[in-house]
Formats: structure tokens, sequence, C-alpha cells
């Protein structure tokens, strides 16, 4: 059997060919998914800063305390500008009659 030079070298530019197409296709399509990855990223990081400044369930229930409390002392000033409004019409129905009595004696 001889060996032909010609022939291996054919077959040798072949299977370069073939494999720099392989590796060609290989970088591009690691180029993508890292592309995608870095898309990625800077979802998670704008998800990460969103989540960082969200209330936790310790604020959520700190606030609906102080809302309860705020309820609270709300109805408490209701009844003292409630009992205000009472004392504040018997002083008019008193100045009213002083104002009647003045204009009466002259």
């Amino acid at each position: 059997m001889q060996f032909d030079f010609d022939m291996a070298w054919k077959v040798f530019t072949f299977l370069f060919s073939v494999t720099a197409m392989v590796i060609a296709y290989m970088r591009t399509r690691n180029r993508e998914v890292e592309a995608r990855m870095d898309g990625y990223e800077v979802r998670l990081q704008r998800l990460e800063s969103h989540a960082e400044g969200a209330p936790t369930k310790d604020d959520v229930h700190d606030l609906t305390v102080a809302v309860t409390k705020l309820t609270g002392e709300i109805s408490v000033l209701r009844e003292k500008v409630d009992g205000q409004g009472a004392i504040m019409t018997r002083i008019e129905a008193t100045v009213g009659r002083h104002d009647e009595h003045l204009m009466d004696r002259s």
C-alpha cells in the first residue's frame, strides 16, 4: 500500500475546515449565551434593588399597629371636638341673651 500525500492533504484540509466551522459555531453560540446572560444579570439586579426597597413583614405589622393607634386617637379627638361644639353652643346662647338684654336696655 502506498501513501498518497495528495489524498492525505485533502483529508487534512477537510478535517481542518470542519473543525474550524465547529469552533466558529461554538464561539458564536457562546457569545449569544453570554449576551443573554448579561441581559438576565441586568434584570436580576433590577429585581434585587426593587426587593431591597420593599417593606418586610415586620414593617407592615408596625404600620398596621400605628394605623390602629391613630384610629383610636382620632376617635378620642372626635369626642373632644363634639364636646367643644356643645360648649360653643351654650356660649353662643349666653352671648345671645346678653346681646338681647343690652339691646333692650337702650
